[in-house]
């Protein structure tokens, strides 16, 4: 999730239980994001590394809900990844 977290009540709700063995996720906010706190966004990441995920934490400094280049960027490199495309530079 990209300026977001899980969905439910704190601590991650139990139904989010499916094993995710491998499965690359990026997370990440600015530091101080007034809409979604940086402690679900963490929470949501360390349930995901306990379902087997890996997790890519990028964050970003400042309040702004807002991808950054360096989020996008990493975005870019999972998907052309999972393609199977040819790495490519920043935009």
């Amino acid at each position: 999730a990209i300026a977001g977290a899980l969905i439910g009540e704190a601590p991650v709700a139990p139904w989010h239980d499916a094993e995710l063995p491998g499965l690359p996720v990026i997370v990440g906010i600015a530091e101080r994001d007034a809409w979604v706190p940086r402690a679900r966004v963490d929470a949501s990441a360390d349930h995901l590394e306990a379902r087997g995920a890996r997790v890519q934490r990028i964050w970003a400094a400042g309040s702004e809900h807002t991808v950054t280049t360096d989020q996008a960027q990493a975005l870019r490199q999972l998907v052309a990844e999972r393609l199977g495309l040819p790495p490519r530079g920043p935009s």
